[in-house]
């Protein structure tokens, strides 16, 4: 009798630990399935935009990550030219502070910072304006796709048609950015030996902002705005 009870406990437990080991395997494919699907989902939000449009869509985590890669090395002149405001200088040596000698960390701090602070206006058409500005079509199409990149360029192209003069702009800018012009060179990577140059040919600090600004634009290819570069 006790031989029989123990052979039936002994199948019970083979039961369940069969029953255990099918949940487990489930849950592990379960588990694939889910990786499988997120990766299908950030490479299809990432890269492959054809399906629909997505210009008007919030920027997703995965573009985020991808985009903190491509944009690296001019994280903050794109951090400077955000819209719809850009960030203050004081938060961009925040960000270098918390993450030195890695750029691409303060490259996707300042991206996360953005969509944090702007939720829904953090969206794809206005990352895409910003990084055409500052010369990254490039790294716009490598992360939205050439098709969305395309349209909203057409779309700046038929609204610049009305817009101010750049060059007043610039010069209100030079008047805001005054005796701080030193400051702004270095954050934008300009070298000390250009403003050295700068300060020698330029005598008022407004001047020298000005050459300073006129300089940056040429070497990015952005026609500024001033609500764009302020902080």
């Amino acid at each position: 009798m006790s031989a029989r009870k123990t052979g039936a406990t002994t199948d019970e437990e083979k039961e369940t630990d069969n029953e255990t080991d099918s949940c487990v395997k489930s849950d592990n494919e379960a588990m694939v399935t889910l990786e499988l699907q997120v990766q299908q989902l950030t490479l299809s939000e990432g890269s492959d935009p054809s399906s629909r449009d997505r210009a008007g869509l919030v920027v997703s985590s995965g573009q985020l990550r991808f985009l903190s890669f491509v944009i690296a090395p001019k994280w903050r002149h794109v951090a400077y030219c955000l819209k719809p405001e850009p960030m203050e200088r004081r938060v961009v040596k925040d960000v270098i502070f918390q993450y030195p000698n890695n750029v691409q960390e303060q490259a996707m701090e300042m991206l996360q910072m953005w969509k944090d602070r702007h939720g829904l206006k953090a969206s794809v058409h206005v990352m895409c304006e910003v990084l055409i500005n500052v010369g990254c079509k490039a790294e716009a199409e490598e992360v939205f796709g050439q098709d969305t990149v395309k349209k909203i360029h057409s779309h700046m192209s038929d609204s610049d048609s009305g817009s101010e003069n750049p060059d007043r702009l610039l010069y209100e800018l030079a008047e805001e950015v005054g005796i701080d012009w030193q400051e702004l060179a270095l954050d934008v990577d300009m070298r000390q030996h250009e403003i050295n140059i700068i300060e020698s040919d330029a005598r008022t600090p407004k001047q020298q902002a000005w050459k300073m600004l006129c300089q940056w634009r040429s070497k990015i290819g952005i026609d500024f705005n001033i609500d764009e570069v302020r902080s």
